[in-house]
């Protein structure tokens, strides 16, 4: 997608991945009960939601497991 964002290319993606929401220079919109706003990626809950998982796993396994 990056590759082909720099040749022109535009896309429009639906999605939670950290990873695809890191696309250098994407544009990111969160959409919401409020409407739609653009948002920096620190900012997205899914991105704060996987760098705690990425930093205690244990943490959240204990969590969904009722332990």
């Amino acid at each position: 997608m990056v590759r082909a964002a720099r040749s022109g290319s535009q896309f429009v993606v639906a999605t939670h991945s950290p990873i695809l929401l890191a696309c250098p220079e994407a544009r990111i919109y969160e959409l919401d009960g409020a409407g739609i706003a653009a948002c920096d990626y620190d900012d997205l809950e899914t991105v704060r939601l996987t760098r705690g998982f990425l930093d205690a796993p244990g943490r959240f396994i204990r969590a969904a497991l009722g332990d």
